[in-house]
């Protein structure tokens, strides 16, 4: 972490052409070329583009997929598939393309998103006073759980303009799943979520 951070791609002042890097993911490793680097824009023109090594990150190949997605977060899958989440839609999963492969219908509003593979579920937060958690059940597109009493307002609502960012992670340990959660101008929460889904703490 002392190190100097090393450049790995830039495309230069325009980038491309189009609006990039309201969302980016990474997914596998270096050491065997298995690692992908997403990043993607919050507009309708932006193509995601991919970043992949073949020679343990010493050099960086920059592709663009064919299908636009706007995107302000996502979650990439080992397959090249991916969860994303913009302004103006639903959640979706896209395939390695950028093409839709599914839209979780009545997610609009949710924009942090990850995908819980052993369980097929999505934790979602939204923003400022909707920083509200929940929990989606894939296969039966449900809310299971949404913690919505208490959203996360640490320092309380400041009104303004600016667009809203957020993101959501997880730690799975055991049966006990622990969320870190992020909310534009709120703060950051840490949630566990035992099984049953009944349980559920704030720290």
């Amino acid at each position: 972490m002392s190190a100097t951070p090393s450049l790995i791609y830039t495309s230069g002042s325009d980038w491309l052409g189009y609006r990039m890097g309201d969302a980016m993911d990474a997914e596998g490793s270096e050491s065997d070329n298995s690692v992908k680097i997403i990043i993607s824009g919050n507009t309708a023109t932006s193509l995601p583009l991919i970043l992949t090594t073949s020679d343990n990150g010493a050099t960086w190949n920059a592709n663009s997929l064919s299908n636009a997605v706007r995107a302000l977060e996502i979650d990439l899958q080992p397959d090249g598939t991916f969860w994303c989440v913009g302004s103006g839609h639903n959640m979706l999963k896209c395939n390695a393309d950028g093409s839709v492969a599914y839209e979780m219908l009545g997610s609009w509003g949710h924009y942090g998103v990850k995908y819980d593979a052993a369980k097929d579920w999505l934790y979602t937060i939204g923003i400022q006073t909707n920083a509200y958690l929940s929990v989606w059940d894939i296969p039966s597109a449900t809310v299971i759980y949404t913690h919505d009493a208490d959203p996360i307002d640490v320092g309380g609502f400041v009104s303004g303009t600016a667009n809203g960012s957020c993101d959501v992670d997880i730690e799975i340990i055991g049966e006990d799943t622990f969320i870190y959660a992020l909310s534009e101008r709120n703060g950051v929460a840490r949630y566990e979520l035992t099984l049953p889904v009944d349980v559920w703490k704030q720290y």
